[in-house]
C-alpha cells in the first residue's frame, strides 16, 4: 500500500525536485580517445519547483540568469505537434522541423550557430516539456517552472545535466508517467529559498531512474550536441562512475571526500579546447599519446584507490586512520600528476596554474576539472586541514578575484522533495 506522503505527492499539482551537480575526479580529454575518465556527483544541488497553474501561460524563472519567460499556451500551439501516444514512455531527439519550430518559439534565428547557454536552456526547456507533458488533447499545458542552483552555471560542474534531469523528473512526475518509490524523513538536502518547506524526500525506482535519464540525455544533447551520457548519469543515480568507451560503470563503494569548488570565472570552450587538444596530437602523436596513455592510466589507478580508501573507512582496524592517511596522500599525488598531464596536453590557464599555487600554499592539492582553459578547479581538502587553513585559502582565492565552495563528493542522485 501507498503510503499518506506518496498518495499526497502523487495527487499535488506542484512537483519539487533536485538533482545534483557533478565533477569529473580524473581522466579529462583521455576519455575521447579511449581512456578511463572517473565522474562523481556534488553535495551541491539543482533546484526546481514546476507547478501546474490556469492561467493560461507557460512561464520560466530562471533566477541564476536573472530572466523570467511567459508566453501563453497559444503562443505555444504550433508546438502541440510533438505530442504523440505513448512518446512520453519512448524519449526521442526534435525531428528537424520540431527545432525549427522551437527556435521559432523562442525568436531564434535558424541560420544562428552558436547559442547563449539561456537560450540553450529555453530550448531544452520547451522541448521536454511539450514531449512530456501534452494531454491527451495535443495541448499545451499551462504551468510555472522556477529553478535554482546552488552550484554555478557553465563551469564544467554538470549544470546543464542536473537542469535536464530535473526538468524530466519535473514533468514525468507532473504527469504520472513515473512515481516516486519511497520516502526518507532526512535526506539531507535542505531547500533553499522560494522552493517551500521540506519534508521527506522521495526516491525514483530503477526503472523509472532510466527513464528520467533517458530524457535527460535528450535535454543534454539539444543543449551541447553529442554529449557522452556520463554526466547525466551521474546527476541521475548519484554517487561516482567510471566512463571508458561509452561504457559507464558505477563505482560500488567511494569514501566520502571533502573538496574545495573553485569558479576562475573564465569562461571556455569545450569544443576548442577538445579541437586543439585534437590538433596536437595528430600533429605530434609520439608525444601526446603517451601523455593520454599516462591519464587513463592514472584514472584505473585512482578508481583502484577509492575502493582501498572506502574499506579503509568501514574497517574496525585499529590502524584505520593510518591506512586512510596513506591512501588520501596517494589520491593527493594523483591529482597532481593529473594536473600536470593536463597542462602538458595545453588545457590548463594562467589563472588554474594560480589557484593550484595559492592552494598548495595552504596544503591543499587541486586540479582543473572538465574541459579546463578556465571554468572550475577541484581542491582536496584532507583531515589535517584545519579550519583556519581553509578559511585562509578561500580568503586568498577571494583576494585574488576567484569564488569558492565547499563541497563533499558522492551525493544523492535526483530527489523529490514534498514541501508544505
Amino acid at each position: 500500500t501507498l503510503s499518506r506522503t506518496l498518495l499526497r505527492v502523487m495527487s499535488t499539482e506542484c512537483v519539487v525536485v533536485s538533482a545534483p551537480g557533478k565533477v569529473i575526479l580524473t581522466g579529462e580529454h583521455a576519455v575521447v580517445y579511449g581512456k578511463t575518465a572517473l565522474a562523481a556527483s556534488l553535495s551541491l544541488r539543482l533546484f526546481m519547483k514546476t507547478r501546474r497553474t490556469s492561467s493560461g501561460m507557460v512561464e520560466l524563472d530562471l533566477q541564476d540568469f536573472g530572466s523570467v519567460k511567459r508566453w501563453s499556451c497559444d503562443e505555444l500551439a504550433s508546438l502541440s505537434r510533438f505530442s504523440s501516444p505513448g512518446r512520453s514512455r519512448n524519449p526521442s531527439h526534435p525531428s528537424a522541423s520540431e527545432l525549427k519550430a522551437l527556435k521559432q518559439v523562442c525568436r531564434i534565428s535558424e541560420d544562428k550557430e552558436i547559442l547563449s547557454v539561456e537560450e540553450l536552456a529555453i530550448l531544452a526547456f520547451l522541448f521536454l516539456m511539450v514531449s512530456i507533458c501534452n494531454d491527451s488533447n495535443k495541448t499545451v499545458p499551462s504551468l510555472s517552472l522556477k529553478m535554482k542552483s546552488q552550484f554555478p552555471f557553465a563551469s564544467g560542474l554538470g549544470s546543464s545535466a542536473a537542469y535536464s534531469v530535473c526538468l524530466s523528473a519535473s514533468f514525468l512526475t507532473l504527469s504520472k508517467v513515473v512515481i516516486p518509490m519511497s520516502c526518507e524523513p532526512n535526506s539531507g538536502v535542505a531547500l533553499p529559498p522560494g522552493m517551500g518547506t521540506a519534508g521527506k524526500s522521495c526516491c525514483y525506482s530503477e526503472s523509472d531512474l532510466q527513464l528520467i535519464n533517458m530524457w535527460a540525455l535528450e535535454g543534454e544533447q539539444l543543449i551541447h550536441g553529442n554529449p557522452s551520457g556520463i554526466d547525466n548519469t551521474v546527476c541521475t543515480y548519484g554517487g561516482c562512475m567510471s566512463y571508458t568507451k561509452g561504457e559507464i560503470v558505477p563505482l560500488p563503494r567511494i569514501p566520502s571526500l571533502r573538496i574545495l569548488l573553485i569558479d576562475t570565472k573564465i569562461p571556455r570552450s569545450t569544443k576548442k579546447l577538445v579541437a586543439g587538444v585534437k590538433e596536437r596530437y595528430d600533429k605530434h602523436p609520439a608525444i601526446f599519446g603517451p601523455v593520454i596513455e599516462a591519464i587513463g592510466a592514472l584514472s584505473q589507478e585512482c578508481r583502484s584507490l577509492l575502493h582501498h580508501l572506502a574499506d579503509a573507512t568501514n574497517s574496525e582496524d585499529s590502524s584505520k586512520e593510518l591506512t586512510q592517511t596513506s591512501h588520501i596522500s596517494d589520491l593527493e599525488t594523483l591529482w597532481d600528476v593529473n594536473q600536470h598531464l593536463l597542462q602538458a596536453i595545453g588545457v590548463s590557464h594562467s589563472a588554474i596554474d594560480d589557484v593550484c599555487s595559492i592552494t598548495t600554499r595552504y596544503g591543499l592539492h587541486s586540479k582543473l576539472t572538465g574541459a579546463g582553459g578556465g571554468g572550475s578547479v577541484i581542491a582536496l581538502v584532507n583531515q589535517t586541514v584545519s579550519d583556519d587553513d581553509l578559511k585562509a585559502t578561500q580568503s586568498s582565492l577571494a583576494d585574488s578575484g576567484y569564488g569558492s565552495q565547499e563541497a563533499a563528493v558522492g551525493g544523492c542522485g535526483v530527489l523529490l522533495h514534498c514541501v508544505s
